[in-house]
């Protein structure tokens, strides 16, 4: 069966009472620790490695996970679940990504990390009441990062287009009409991040996610934007501090895929109806946008000289090494 999705009014304490039993083991970041350590017994969740996972599946007996926080606590969620069947719920209190009901986790094997097929929830459950908590530089943060990854799928979309020889804006729109969906009610219907937009995000992540699991592979929704990435937190330790936040950077790489096609195909309505959804979200348009999220013009050119993909649709404009694209794009 399919993770259904429900959106609560009920806070964080009151969701995990609700949810949890005598069998449930309920894993949890810092931020929502101390509100859930007067109620339960949480267990925090501060890291991804595969070593934890063995840890929690030795250590604890239960039934039922219900994981609460970030990205992080969804993944281990998801990966503690696997091996006899177990009941999974998860209750993201951030919409930084699109995978929040996904049954992929990304685990840390050493030093790397590395996305495998773990656990589909059966719900994910928003807790409105904490999203709209948080303080308003934050929220919009961290829904910016959701965003940048849904969008993402743009130009994971071109890259597939790409390897199949068949680079239309038709094609590249056909493989992924939620996202295109998405980017026209942020331009004509996104208001802020009050409940309207929290749940319409949070419906688009959350369906988002459901694609992939039905299709059976991310090769829509990750591709050369997403290498980026992880070129910048390999190359950049510092990144890895969460700011540049993952959807931020991911964003980065999509509008340089889609000026690559706009240039290639003669056609830039996709291009166009990025660029006007980034500006009413506030996601990085400019050098200027980059560096007050951290990144340097330098960390960027050097993460693309490292990327080593010239088989993908922006390795193979990188593996020539002329930026003057980057400049083009990310003119004031």
């Amino acid at each position: 069966m399919e993770t259904i999705l429900d959106i609560s009014s009920l806070t964080v304490v009151e969701l995990v009472a609700a949810l949890a039993d005598d069998s449930t083991l309920v894993l949890c970041d810092a931020h929502n620790l101390p509100s859930l350590k007067t109620h339960c017994a949480p267990v925090l969740v501060s890291d991804c490695a595969v070593s934890i996972v063995d840890e929690i599946k030795s250590k604890y007996e239960y039934d039922r996970i219900v994981a609460v926080g970030g990205c992080t606590v969804l993944d281990m969620g998801r990966a503690c679940s696997v091996g006899k069947p177990r009941r999974l719920v998860v209750v993201p209190t951030i919409l930084s990504t699109s995978c929040l009901s996904s049954n992929i986790s990304v685990l840390r094997h050493g030093e790397r990390n590395r996305p495998e097929v773990t656990s589909s929830p059966e719900r994910c459950v928003l807790c409105l009441p904490t999203l709209l908590e948080t303080d308003g530089r934050s929220l919009a943060r961290w829904c910016q990062s959701g965003f940048g990854d849904l969008f993402a799928n743009i130009s994971a979309s071109i890259d597939f287009q790409y390897e199949m020889g068949k680079l239309t804006t038709k094609e590249v729109k056909a493989n992924v009409p939620l996202t295109v969906e998405a980017m026209r009610w942020v331009i004509s219907g996104f208001n802020g991040y009050d409940e309207e937009g929290l749940r319409q995000l949070g419906s688009y992540l959350h369906e988002a996610s459901l694609t992939v699991v039905r299709r059976g592979d991310t090769r829509l929704s990750s591709a050369g934007e997403h290498l980026l990435y992880h070129r910048l937190m390999e190359r950049q330790p510092d990144y890895r501090q969460g700011l540049p936040t993952h959807g931020q950077i991911v964003a980065i790489g999509t509008l340089l895929s889609l000026r690559l096609f706009s240039i290639q195909s003669k056609e830039s309505e996709l291009e166009d109806l990025v660029r006007k959804a980034y500006e009413r979200l506030q996601l990085p348009l400019t050098w200027s946008d980059l560096e007050k999220i951290g990144i340097k013009r330098e960390h960027l050119i050097d993460a693309l000289e490292h990327l080593a993909a010239p088989q993908c649709h922006l390795g193979s404009w990188a593996v020539k090494g002329d930026w003057t694209l980057l400049d083009e794009v990310f003119a004031s």
